[in-house]
């Protein structure tokens, strides 16, 4: 989710030092190995002390009853879902690896 992840400090290479595409915007976020590392860099982000450093970012923190199996703890498989294209515009080819 765009704007989710806060983008303080990040730094992104400009042609020209001019800002480009706005109408797809870019996302931050971690990659892991695994499910559980993701979590745990999710906990760790989605926490009171990163929303006082970026105040533009939705004071949602980590849902550890969606993460145990669904809103009512009742252990549905948690599922997630890849946009690979719009039919419009495809992904860079870093983004399909």
């Amino acid at each position: 989710s765009t704007e989710r992840i806060t983008k303080k400090g990040l730094s992104v290479p400009r042609k020209r030092d001019r800002n480009g595409q706005t109408v797809i915007r870019g996302a931050a976020g971690p990659l892991a190995h695994c499910v559980e590392d993701l979590a745990l860099v999710m906990r760790s982000w989605l926490r009171p002390s990163v929303w006082k450093q970026d105040p533009v970012l939705p004071r949602l923190p980590f849902d550890e009853g969606v993460y145990a199996g669904g809103p009512a703890g009742d252990r549905q498989p948690l599922r997630v879902a890849c946009l690979l294209t719009d039919g419009w515009f495809d992904p860079c080819p870093t983004g399909e690896r």
